[in-house]
């Protein structure tokens, strides 16, 4: 046999050997170990992450029970991909998971347009659920930026629109230590505090430096 078959069979079987063994995560730059051989969930993609998230966010009490026996929800709860937290109203707690940003500690003195923070589908899945009709309010006028600053175990990202008479702005923190992410608007010159887990603000004053 000529050996640029034997090169050809050792590509193949290299390729044959990656797409059974590991997990590729490009949109994190991660690649890990599979729990088992198997050919499914080579490539992992960002739409494939919040497909998870949402089938289980909307899954009943034993359906999420089921999803925590899967190989893939266990590897991405692992590697902090994504983040088990308690949903708390008046009525009942609930059991969610979020996409964790640990990446956002990258940004650190850079400004949010270098970086692209806004169009990043990992931080705009959660800003739109935490901001409804406001989340095209706050992209439309997030023009006039600061550097991002990593303070007391949190991001911070603030801006304004370019021209306005009337008094916008905003302020985006997110809190590494428990998956949280706040945003204060400001609209003619009242504000806005929204928080993924309730009212509680005092997080966000503390790393926003408003104590």
């Amino acid at each position: 046999m000529k050996t640029s078959s034997w090169i050809l069979f050792g590509i193949i079987g290299t390729i044959i050997f990656i797409a059974l063994s590991f997990h590729i995560l490009p949109d994190h730059l991660m690649i890990f170990p599979k729990e088992h051989l198997t050919f499914s969930n080579t490539f992992i993609f960002q739409d494939d992450i919040e497909k998870i998230t949402e089938r289980f966010n909307n899954a009943s009490f034993f359906e999420k029970q089921a999803i925590k026996n899967e190989s893939l929800y266990g590897r991405l709860m692992e590697k902090k991909i994504i983040f088990n937290y308690e949903k708390t109203n008046d009525k009942s707690k609930e059991q969610s998971i979020t996409i964790q940003l640990e990446y956002l500690k990258n940004f650190e003195g850079k400004y949010p347009d270098e970086v692209d923070l806004l169009e990043d589908p990992r931080l705009r899945q959660r800003m739109e659920k935490l901001l409804g009709d406001k989340y095209e309010f706050l992209i439309r006028n997030f023009n006039v930026v600061s550097p991002i600053k990593i303070e007391k175990d949190g991001f911070i990202a603030s801006g304004f629109p370019y021209h306005s008479l009337e008094h916008i702005d905003f302020t985006i923190v997110y809190d590494f230590l428990d998956d949280t992410m706040y945003v204060k608007v400001t609209e003619d010159g009242e504000s806005r505090i929204y928080s993924e887990k309730g009212q509680n603000i005092e997080r966000f004053n503390e790393i926003a430096g408003y104590e």
